[in-house]
């Protein structure tokens, strides 16, 4: 924490435990959830940094769900050292349908372009940048984010390999945020 509030950053993302063979009950994944969260809290305070608390849809997850996070954070009032981290890969792999803009303190997006697997199916290497094959519905995702209410940061995430080793990433970088602004804006004017 000390090292994240020297660099200035306001928070620091904080994503659950995921592994399908943690034998945990989903009663006790709850509560070392909560237990994890309650240890924190005192450590994000003293730095004055917020822990981003960002819901994984992955089998495994112990905290698929935007509404779990939400529970977790409210059951320990947490909400003065914590909010949430939106990310629109997660909420489209799990199937999430619930929002909660008012604890939203940070947003990640990242296309998926493949369609040879269900969205249950995907994994991190899947995250690409977003172009018209996109399949997660990030336009959407972000203007009814921000129709509620949001509008904080939204950081790109793709975590494809052939992203990442992309000699050309910034220039495709640009044209995929770019791309999502033009549609967002085109959105925004249409209504």
């Amino acid at each position: 924490m000390a090292y994240t509030a020297a660099l200035g950053a306001p928070g620091l993302v904080l994503c659950p435990r995921h592994d399908e063979g943690n034998g945990w009950t989903e009663a006790e994944a709850e509560r070392n959830l909560r237990e994890g969260l309650r240890r924190l809290r005192p450590i994000l305070r003293d730095h004055d940094v917020s822990g981003y608390v960002e819901p994984l849809g992955m089998r495994g997850s112990t905290m698929k769900r935007q509404d779990m996070a939400v529970a977790a954070v409210t059951d320990i009032d947490g909400w003065d050292a914590y909010q949430l981290c939106y990310d629109t890969f997660q909420f489209f792999r799990c199937g999430d349908t619930q929002l909660f803009p008012q604890h939203v303190g940070l947003a990640h997006m990242s296309g998926i372009s493949r369609t040879d697997l269900g969205p249950g199916d995907l994994t991190e290497p899947d995250r690409g940048l977003i172009f018209v094959d996109d399949r997660v519905g990030n336009v959407a995702q972000l203007r009814k984010l921000a129709e509620a209410g949001y509008g904080g940061f939204v950081s790109m995430e793709p975590f494809s390999p052939a992203v990442q080793t992309d000699p050309s990433l910034q220039g495709h970088l640009r044209a995929s945020l770019e791309y999502v602004a033009a549609l967002i804006s085109a959105t925004r004017a249409l209504t």
